[in-house]
């Protein structure tokens, strides 16, 4: 959120300072191209290098945090952690067979989730992905569930996730 608008807004600031001093030829019109053609591969190779690193980094720590919160869900022992003390919480919000979908719901999602950052990983060092033959299955049922818990259930979820501290 505010650090893309703050990205945004300082990337519009830098293009905007480029495209004024090109235009106003501070220098040499052929010194000047040369400068910016080889100023712009440079700093895009920079800017690319450094998202790439957070990129991995926000895997790695996404990727541990929701195999921690799932391998606790299939270990029945979510309900001690923070965020299973969040979810039945809710209780007294919702009936029973919605905090019961939610929770299949959470499951579901973050053992897609995971698959998904899998392949990624997997693609991005060049080796073969995995086909999962019940992969449609679960995307309907995940679906399924989706619609069943509505979309206040549905804003429980990212809470769940964000708020677990291995």
């Amino acid at each position: 959120g505010k650090k893309m608008g703050a990205g945004l807004w300082v990337g519009l600031g830098v293009a905007i300072l480029i495209h004024a001093g090109y235009n106003h030829f501070f220098i040499e019109p052929v010194l000047q191209t040369l400068f910016i053609s080889l100023l712009t591969p440079t700093a895009l190779y920079i800017v690319f290098r450094i998202n790439e690193k957070q990129l991995q980094s926000w895997l790695e720590v996404e990727l541990f945090n929701e195999i921690s919160i799932l391998g606790m869900i299939r270990k029945g022992i979510f309900r001690e952690s923070k965020s299973g003390k969040y979810l039945a919480s809710l209780n007294e919000y919702f009936p029973r067979e919605a905090i019961v979908d939610m929770y299949c719901y959470i499951g579901l999602f973050l053992e897609l989730s995971v698959i998904a950052k899998r392949n990624l990983l997997l693609a991005e060092n060049e080796f073969p992905i995995p086909s999962d033959p019940d992969l449609d299955n679960k995307l309907k049922e995940l679906d399924q569930l989706r619609k069943s818990i509505g979309k206040t259930g549905e804003l429980v979820h990212p809470q769940i996730v964000i708020d677990h501290h291995p």
